[in-house]
């Protein structure tokens, strides 16, 4: 009896993915903020795809290319045709030439590689791309397992938004560390039902926290228009 349930309750997930992808692709900041003229768009970590999922629901992109170090989200992108092409690579080592790609986004990436590394990605994304370049990250230091048994999904560094703002880039603070991060109400709650609820309250308070940024201080999406001028 209990498996049956536990199937049910599975079946019902996967069959509102498709409403929370929507949803998160009208809310999420980085959807705002991406240049809806783009064609082309380097995923780098892209990890399990969501970022794209989102983007698609937006609007259409012509090529995307996604790029990750752990085979296995590969394996799931591809199954679920999320990009146009993919690599299996070490987003250090990107081997795309200058301007070949309108935007260039790194979403829940940098904060993944030591600071150093993290700031040497940030310049050759920028290199890449011809119009603009994305990033999120958490505000601060903040743990994260080592989830699907990926040692990549470690954090090795932390950013805090004035970083970017430094290098020409504007910011948009978004969250609740109390309520989302390591220690926050969500991780104190063993039922995944209520953790769900949690997780989707916290999208809609996203919407309250643009409006009041001192509020937020979980995340934070930072983007920088490119000077395309030859």
């Amino acid at each position: 009896m209990k498996t049956k349930k536990s199937g049910l309750y599975q079946l019902i997930d996967n069959k509102l993915y498709p409403l929370k992808v929507f949803i998160l692709a009208w809310i999420d900041p980085m959807c705002w903020v991406l240049d809806k003229s783009a064609e082309s768009i380097l995923d780098v970590g892209c990890g399990q795809g969501l970022p794209m999922e989102m983007i698609k629901m937006r609007m259409k992109v012509k090529r995307s290319v996604g790029v990750d170090l752990f085979k296995p989200y590969i394996d799931q992108c591809k199954k679920k045709k999320i990009h146009d092409e993919y690599l299996l690579s070490d987003v250090r080592r990107l081997p795309f030439k200058n301007k070949s790609f309108d935007v260039v986004m790194a979403l829940q990436v940098l904060e993944h590689q030591p600071k150093k590394d993290a700031w040497k990605l940030l310049e050759k994304m920028e290199k890449i791309a011809k119009k603009q370049v994305i990033v999120a990250m958490p505000i601060g230091e903040m743990y994260h397992p080592a989830v699907d048994h990926n040692e990549l999904q470690l954090h090795l560094s932390h950013f805090h938004p004035d970083e970017l703002e430094k290098r020409g880039y504007k910011t948009i603070k978004m969250g609740i560390r109390q309520l989302l991060g390591e220690n926050g109400i969500v991780h104190k709650v063993n039922n995944d039902f209520l953790r769900k609820i949690i997780y989707t309250v916290s999208i809609f308070v996203d919407i309250f926290l643009f409006f009041f940024q001192p509020l937020a201080n979980y995340y934070f999406v930072a983007y920088k228009n490119l000077d395309i001028k030859t």
